[in-house]
């Protein structure tokens, strides 16, 4: 991802986000995964969106796999093109590519809307994959965390990602 979250947004990155998720799909095949999450790029011009659309039309016709857009919240990623679910949301419909779904992260869900489980209710037919971490701090969730464990009752999918930051480690995952 970089330090730009990704550029399958951002205006002249367009053969490097293609090579980008070309790199996705191939490990995608490899290991039979449902799912791709596209990452747009930090970027601060109203271009952006249509560089990213016309990227997710052209990635969705290489694959069957959902291609995943993750909205990130304006206190995580500065400059992103959208943060709310609505927002990501409105680029589906827009674009209407079918195998193109939302990532709900609770972490980025929690930081922009003001009820978790209506905000998923309210996408669900859109949402492509769930993943969770404990708000504010973005740890692990632990038994403590009544608005998640709430949240986690009323969800139905069949798998939930957790993506939170270990406090006692400065590891960096593995490139693949």
């Amino acid at each position: 991802m970089g330090e730009t979250l990704g550029c399958a947004g951002i205006p002249g990155a367009e053969e490097q986000a293609l090579l980008d998720f070309k790199d996705a799909l191939r490990i995608a095949d490899a290991l039979d995964v449902p799912n791709i999450h596209v990452l747009a790029g930090r970027v601060d011009t109203p271009a952006s969106l249509d560089v990213l659309e016309r990227n997710l039309t052209r990635f969705s016709e290489m694959t069957h796999r959902n291609i995943l857009l993750e909205p990130l919240c304006r206190r995580a990623c500065e400059n992103y093109p959208y943060s709310r679910l609505s927002e990501a949301a409105a680029i589906i419909k827009k674009t209407g590519i079918p195998n193109l779904r939302l990532m709900f992260d609770t972490f980025h869900v929690r930081s922009e809307e003001d009820d978790l489980l209506g905000s998923y209710l309210s996408h669900s037919e859109q949402i492509g994959h769930v993943q969770i971490s404990s708000w504010p701090d973005r740890g692990m969730p632990g038994p403590d965390d009544l608005s998640l464990n709430s949240f986690l009752s009323e969800v139905k999918t069949e798998w939930v990602g957790c993506e939170f930051k270990d406090p006692a480690s400065s590891a960096r995952p593995p490139k693949l």
